[in-house]
């Protein structure tokens, strides 16, 4: 019958061993049988070997090594932490949150001012042309220098803030996620609400300013000034509720969309290794123009109504944000809520690329990245 592994190899050995001549010293002697060879390294598991304390332990220790080809390089160690937890990392000083604000500001507000005119007038009560239509479209940027950028660095100010709170009080065991998005959902909405304060004179101002009147003129600052302050402080704020209600939804939208976007991007991790400030600028700007459309499409039903509220000058006829979007779409139908949603669009997708992408960049810029 055949016999088994260990007994011929033991009897293979043997017979080695006896076969060998042991008077000769002139003669080399015989290389033992392949089965009694010391067994190498890499082959262990699946050569024979003869039954050794030093192959046992041999074969021992490297069955605790792991192959090369399971071992994770250190960028797959980055990007599954990442992905684990979307961790915000150091929080930057208030003053860089609020020096790339105001460089983010003015990047988006100066530019793209005349098609922000052009959509104002679009939505007006007495119609596009006879507010102004394609005339003198730079009026109001006055407004905009004065309070527009300082609301930016407001907005940026707090956001940063807001979300570096939420990440050092919720337990760590709770962030995932779900948890990112709502962090920065959250944040956002609180950023929104207090840069408001700052964004609704603003907006008052400069709206009145870009559409003409009824004697087809638009109105210098100071007369629009003079003017709005017949109502006093409070004719400054017409209209703050519509406004913090169209922007809360806004960047609600807005920012965990961009977070999103620009955390899953295939640029972000070999950027951020390489410490590239230009290809995390150019990100945050592919982001920012996606998220900024879909959040200027989804609340230009909102934007309308916060623009007829501001441009009624005569209190009895100024009302809510609701009973004014019921009001408009008795006049114009549903499309009535959505006139000049095309430039609103397109104004938040270039306003969201240079907006985010200029504070991305500009940030990074300003903390030696």
């Amino acid at each position: 019958p055949p016999s088994s592994s260990s007994s011929s190899s033991d009897s293979c050995c043997q017979t080695s061993a006896s076969s060998a001549p042991s008077s000769s010293s002139s003669s080399p002697s015989p290389s033992p049988p392949p089965c009694c060879q010391e067994p190498s390294s890499t082959l262990s598991s699946s050569s024979p070997s003869c039954p050794s304390s030093s192959s046992s332990s041999s074969s021992s220790s490297l069955s605790h090594q792991p192959v090369d080809w399971l071992r994770k390089t250190p960028r797959q160690e980055i990007a599954e932490e990442v992905v684990q937890v979307r961790s915000l990392g150091p929080e930057p000083p208030p003053h860089i949150s609020l020096l790339a604000g105001l460089v983010a500001g003015m990047a988006v507000d100066i530019p793209l001012h005349p098609l922000d005119t052009i959509k104002t007038r679009m939505q007006a009560p007495e119609g596009f042309y006879a507010s102004g239509g394609f005339r003198r479209v730079w009026s109001g940027l006055s407004a905009v220098f004065l309070v527009s950028v300082p609301g930016s660095a407001v907005f940026f100010g707090v956001y940063d803030a807001a979300r570096h709170f939420l990440e050092r009080n919720v337990p760590s065991k709770l962030q995932d996620q779900t948890y990112a998005l709502g962090r920065d959902a959250a944040a956002a909405s609180v950023a929104d609400v207090s840069a408001c304060i700052v964004r609704v004179p603003c907006e008052v101002l400069k709206q009145r300013m870009q559409a003409a009147g009824r004697t087809g003129a638009t109105l210098s600052f100071y007369q629009t000034v003079a003017r709005v302050s017949q109502e006093g402080v409070a004719g400054f704020f017409v209209g703050f509720g519509a406004m913090a209600l169209r922007e809360v939804p806004f960047a609600f939208i807005q920012m965990p969309v961009f977070e999103e976007l620009k955390h899953n991007h295939p640029w972000t991790l070999p950027a951020k290794e390489a410490s590239d400030t230009a290809t995390l600028g150019l990100i945050g700007m592919q982001c920012g123009s996606f998220a900024g459309s879909l959040a200027g499409v989804a609340t230009t039903p909102l934007d309308v109504a916060k623009t007829r509220i501001i441009l009624t000058e005569d209190r009895t006829l100024r009302h809510g944000l609701v009973k004014t979007m019921g009001m408009i779409h008795q006049e114009s139908g549903f499309a009535g809520l959505f006139r000049g949603v095309l430039p609103r669009a397109l104004h938040c997708g270039l306003g969201g690329a240079l907006w985010l992408g200029a504070f991305d960049w500009s940030k990074l810029l300003l903390c030696g990245a």
